[in-house]
């Protein structure tokens, strides 16, 4: 019981560490270390709080590969929402396992149908981007089953998606290079009336999803267009860069 109370608790703090915006970082480097020590002997759960938690701060954990072998041991174990943050934390992080990321497919489209639409998206999002860093570069047949079956799920229930959620699955739509059935012309219709409540960077990479597929939506395209000219200012370099690149490739002018 001990081994495993001391466990969770790392697993704890590592998360509220990465919760805090500011002064944890010297704390959360020392707490890295202890956790690298422990990987054994962390479950299902504390493996997916500690690699959230490195995500979070934009910090790949020392043995990265040590993190990966623990989770695709436990992988059974793993609940959907610790499916979820541990794909959100090896897309963000950058770093893939082909084996993991064949399993972990699997387990996704196995219980497509039980995961919230934030995981959904989320989901979506983390299939595309590790696709574009798995080792071997090859198709995943699993893979591919994993995101058609959550893109038949988003279609069904797509007007129920945040602006954020829409945003982050048109940019996967996009990376991915296919279209999943009528996916993309119905996260472009949905996104018409909730264009105004996004933020400049999910603006941007629905943009950019739009000029990558070379899709042009008229209505959509306009609202982008005029809200870019008034809000300007609040767009980071890059995020501008990657609407207006978007803007100029479909010929679209704000009068």
């Amino acid at each position: 019981l001990k081994p495993r109370i001391l466990t969770e608790g790392l697993s704890n703090t590592m998360w509220a560490f990465a919760k805090l915006t500011t002064g944890a970082q010297p704390i959360f480097s020392v707490g890295a270390l202890q956790c690298l020590t422990a990987v054994d002997q962390l479950c299902a759960q504390d493996l997916s709080n500690i690699l959230w938690s490195f995500a979070s701060v934009l910090t790949p954990p020392p043995s990265i590969d040590a993190y990966l072998n623990a989770a695709h041991k436990l992988l059974p174990q793993f609940a959907l929402q610790g499916i979820t943050n541990l794909a959100w934390a090896m897309a963000t992080l950058s770093v893939a396992d082909d084996d993991l990321l064949r399993d972990m497919s699997r387990r996704i489209r196995e219980n497509t149908g039980q995961f919230h639409l934030q995981e959904i998206s989320n989901l979506i999002w983390a299939l595309a981007k590790l696709s574009l860093h798995a080792a071997s570069h090859t198709e995943d047949l699993e893979r591919v089953r994993a995101v058609r079956a959550l893109a038949y799920v988003s279609e069904l229930r797509i007007y129920e998606f945040t602006s954020q959620g829409l945003s982050s699955i048109a940019w996967s739509v996009a990376v991915l290079g296919e279209q999943q059935g009528q996916l993309f012309e119905s996260v472009m219709a949905a996104s018409r009336d909730k264009v105004c409540d996004m933020s400049m960077l999910c603006l941007s990479n629905l943009a950019w999803a739009l000029g990558t597929v070379a899709v042009y939506d008229g209505p959509l395209l306009s609202n982008i267009a005029h809200i870019t000219t008034q809000r300007i200012a609040d767009f980071e370099p890059l995020a501008l860069s990657k609407l207006t690149w978007a803007l100029a490739a479909l010929d679209v002018f704000e009068p």
